[in-house]
C-alpha cells in the first residue's frame, strides 16, 4: 500500500497475501483449481497491485502465470490519484516550482488505469511478441486471452532467474540482447515495454532472456517535447 500527501510519497515495502479463496473467485472456471503461491510482484509506484500463481490449464497441462489483482486496488488508485491532485494544485496555486505537476499527474494517471486493466495487458503481450519473434535470444511468454479478464491474466510461466542476480558466464552477452531488444522496439515500431525493472528480465535455463510484464507499454511519437509540455 503506498499514501500520499502534500510533502511526497511514500512507498510501504510490506505487501500482504490474500487468501485463496479470492483467487478462486476471480480465476476463469477453464483454470484448475489447485493453484500454488509461488511469489508476489511488488512494482515500486504500481500499487503493489497484483499476486502471481502458478497453475496448471484443465485442457492441456500447460503450466501457466496466473496474476490476480488484489481487492479494492481501484477504489484505492482513484483515491490515491485524487489526492495527488489535490496537492499538485495546491503546490501551483504556490508557485513552488517551474514543473507543472497538474500536467504530469494528468498524463501518467491514465496509465495506472491501463496497467489495471489485464485484457489490455494481454493485448500488448501478443503485439511485444510480434515485434520480438525476429531475435531468437528474447523469449515472450504466450498470452492466453481466452483466460484472461480485466481482473485475471493468465500466461505462460517462464522458468528462470533475475538477469540482475544470475551469475552465468553469459550475462554480459544477455543485457547486450536486451539492448537490441530495446532499439528494435523503439526505432523499428515505437512500441515498447516501459516497466524494464529487474523482476521483469530473466535469464532461461537455456540461456535466453525472457521479458515478462506487459501491462505498461508506451508508444513513441515522432514530437514528444516532454519539457516543453511540463517545464516553464
Amino acid at each position: 500500500m503506498w499514501m500520499c500527501g502534500c510533502v511526497g510519497v511514500w512507498v510501504c515495502t510490506y505487501v500482504y497475501t490474500f487468501v485463496h479463496l479470492h483467487v478462486y473467485a476471480s480465476a476463469p472456471r477453464t483454470l484448475s483449481l489447485s493453484l500454488s503461491l509461488t511469489h508476489t510482484h511488488t512494482h515500486a509506484l504500481s500499487l503493489t497491485h497484483t499476486q502471481v500463481y502458478k497453475a496448471v490449464l484443465r485442457s492441456t497441462g500447460e503450466t501457466v502465470a496466473v496474476k490476480v489483482q488484489r481487492p479494492f486496488v481501484l477504489e484505492t488508485v482513484s483515491l490515491d490519484l485524487f489526492l495527488l491532485r489535490e496537492a499538485a494544485e495546491l503546490v501551483a496555486k504556490l508557485k513552488l516550482g517551474r514543473t507543472d505537476f497538474v500536467a504530469l499527474l494528468d498524463e501518467f494517471a491514465p496509465r495506472f488505469y491501463g496497467e489495471l486493466d489485464y485484457v489490455n495487458e494481454c493485448d500488448n503481450g501478443l503485439k511485444f511478441a510480434q515485434i520480438m519473434q525476429n531475435i531468437t535470444q528474447v523469449v515472450v511468454p504466450k498470452a492466453y486471452p481466452a483466460l484472461t479478464t480485466r481482473r485475471v491474466h493468465t500466461a505462460e510461466w517462464i522458468e528462470g532467474q533475475k538477469l540482475s542476480q544470475s551469475a552465468a558466464g553469459d550475462v554480459s552477452s544477455l543485457v547486450a540482447v536486451g539492448m537490441i531488444a530495446y532499439l528494435t522496439q523503439l526505432l523499428e515500431s515505437g512500441f515498447f515495454h516501459a516497466d524494464p525493472h529487474p523482476g521483469n528480465m530473466l535469464r532461461t535455463p537455456d540461456g535466453r532472456l525472457a521479458i515478462l510484464d506487459f501491462g505498461l507499454m508506451t508508444q513513441v511519437c515522432r514530437y514528444v517535447g516532454m519539457v516543453g509540455r511540463y517545464g516553464r
